[in-house]
């Protein structure tokens, strides 16, 4: 494989092939420009309109003029081996004919062939460079002579030397600085250029293999769990070759999928490459860790301290619950989703924003609970949305997205119908990534269930709470219900020992069923009949006794409380309702 040093040499011997290319076609637009102008002045000389002695002076440099045109063809079609000694050849030959030209006419204007001269002459080392130079500006003073040599003053040689040789030869050494200027000026500009062109053609390689990665580390842009409860899309359109976005979501366990959107705070590759890091670093700590909370914070606290370009990342991490329709979430500083419900309502989920990630390591992040019910979608956006301008600058606007997503039919693809609104709004002049993610949900969730078989001597109500609460977690029941949950249970079981069984040992079943908003426990027992909501209220001044009042707690505690008596079991219902 080449190095750096190798393909830079290519390259500029490939920009000198190209420019020398170049020149030789100007000089030989200029030969043959002067061809045809001395050419229509021989023919006036030749009918008489001008000197007659002149002709042969033509002829002679027209002879010149067609052995160079052969030369340069003959330059052309040779193989590369004998290019080199034709070029120089030919070069030379160029440097004679500007001085007979001189010698011939009498006039200056062969001195347009000083500038492709010396522009051909800079392809070579310096030393031939002023070689070149030397022998053009030696040309010029023999063509100066010549002309001058059948008319020298009869005022003297000082003369002559004052009125022609000095000013005509400040001529000669102008052109001749300009043409050696020009040739290491050109010299020079072809070596940045081609220094240039390699650190272009590396950067461009680095950010389309970037890009490249950059594709294959995010998931696809659709998927559907394998019963159809739901569908996520999800799609980035980059403003430039590499984005600062990225999306992502995946399955912590079979219950819980991982759900994320965000947004660097820079551009190009710097934040390609933070994107990257941000996104393992996040995917890896979800995964690693129970809490949302406590994965969002090492997440943070990483990013923080390996953020070496001041960069940070807006981002909305969410946990769902497939079984379930309930999920928890961080919003660090991005934008709120909307969700559209299955009657074509939509709404914001809103919430005060917490602070970015990257820039500061103790950030305080809180959760917060979402709800998603069957024809519900959730959609994810970044800024690159609602900042998009259209041609009077006005930006797109929350109240433009939520149009948009109101007219989105449940199970149309959200990426392609907001994308290409906002690309119609901004006429495609896009100066910040899209990026869409959507949640949908086509089945109406089934409460999860939970049935505890025990008896009232061996119970150990510690660890029906625990479970109870592991149940109560899945459905992301709040920590005030869940206590409330604790207090009915360990009541509940207490009564049935003491009341139905005379504090004796008997069967005891204990049934959960907790969907998004509520929980609902189904005791029964084989005891004696005891409906425990009998029991009169505790009375102003009374001194409550746990055992003898507690019912009178769980009836507080519950918004509805049931029983009854069927097949000689005693049935007691009780429901907790949250979020409502």
């Amino acid at each position: 494989m080449e190095n750096t040093n190798e393909q830079l040499s290519k390259l500029k011997a490939s920009i000198f092939h190209e420019n020398e290319i170049r020149t030789n076609r100007l000089i030989g637009y200029v030969m043959f420009f002067l061809t045809f102008l001395y050419s229509i002045s021989g023919i006036l000389n030749y009918i008489g309109l001008f000197e007659k002695t002149m002709p042969r002076n033509y002829i002679i440099y027209f002879s010149l003029c067609g052995i160079l045109a052969t030369g340069l063809l003959v330059a052309k079609l040779v193989s590369k081996k004998l290019l080199k000694p034709i070029k120089v050849i030919l070069l030379l030959f160029i440097i004679i004919a500007n001085t007979v030209t001189g010698c011939f006419f009498y006039i200056y204007s062969h001195v347009i062939f000083t500038i492709p001269i010396f522009l051909s002459a800079g392809y070579y080392s310096r030393g031939f460079t002023v070689q070149t130079s030397i022998v053009v500006w030696i040309g010029f003073m023999i063509s100066m002579f010549y002309s001058l040599g059948g008319a020298l003053p009869d005022e003297g040689f000082l003369i002559l030397v004052q009125e022609s040789i000095i000013p005509q030869t400040w001529v000669v050494m102008l052109f001749t600085t300009i043409g050696i200027f020009m040739a290491e000026s050109g010299k020079r500009q072809i070596n940045r250029q081609a220094e240039k062109t390699i650190q272009l053609a590396s950067m461009e390689s680095e950010i389309s293999l970037t890009a490249k990665i950059q594709g294959s580390v995010l998931p696809a842009p659709r998927y559907t769990s394998p019963d159809n409860a739901f569908q996520i899309e999800a799609s980035l359109f980059p403003a430039k070759e590499v984005a600062g976005d990225f999306y992502d979501y995946y399955p912590l366990d079979n219950d819980n999928m991982a759900i994320v959107i965000a947004d660097v705070s820079d551009k190009g590759l710097p934040a390609a490459m933070f994107m990257m890091q941000a996104r393992e670093a996040i995917r890896n700590l979800v995964h690693h860790n129970k809490s949302i909370l406590g994965a969002v914070n090492k997440a943070n606290h990483y990013l923080t301290k390996n953020n070496k370009g001041g960069m940070f990342i807006t981002a909305w991490i969410g946990i769902f619950n497939t079984k379930t329709g309930v999920g928890k979430y961080i919003n660090a500083g991005h934008l709120p989703p909307i969700v559209k419900h299955a009657n074509g309502t939509v709404e914001l989920l809103e919430n005060d924003p917490d602070i970015f990630m990257g820039a500061f390591r103790d950030a305080g992040y809180r959760s917060h609970i979402f709800n998603i019910q069957k024809g519900d979608t959730l959609v994810l956006y970044t800024d690159g949305v609602t900042d998009a301008l259209n041609s009077n600058g006005e930006a797109f606007g929350i109240d433009n997205l939520k149009k948009a997503v109101e007219k989105i039919e449940h199970g149309k693809s959200v990426f392609t119908n907001i994308s290409d609104t906002v690309l119609n709004y901004s006429q495609k002049n896009l100066f910040d990534d899209i990026t869409i993610l959507s949640l949908a949900c086509n089945i109406d969730f089934e409460p999860l269930t939970l049935e505890i078989q025990t008896n009232t001597q061996e119970k150990d109500t510690a660890e029906i709470i625990d479970k109870a609460n592991a149940l109560l977690e899945k459905v992301n029941c709040p920590e005030d219900s869940r206590k409330s949950v604790d207090i009915i249970l360990d009541e509940i079981c207490e009564n049935i020992a003491d009341y139905a069984y005379d504090g004796g040992n008997g069967e005891m079943s204990i049934r959960f069923q907790a969907g998004q908003n509520f929980v609902k426990i189904i005791f029964e027992d084989c005891g004696k009949e005891f409906n425990p909501l009998n029991a009169s209220a505790p009375k102003e001044g009374d001194i409550l006794d746990i055992g003898g009042f507690g019912i009178h707690f769980v009836r507080n505690l519950s918004d509805d409380v049931a029983y009854s008596r069927t097949d000689g079991k005693n049935i007691l219902t009780v429901k907790l309702l949250w979020n409502v």
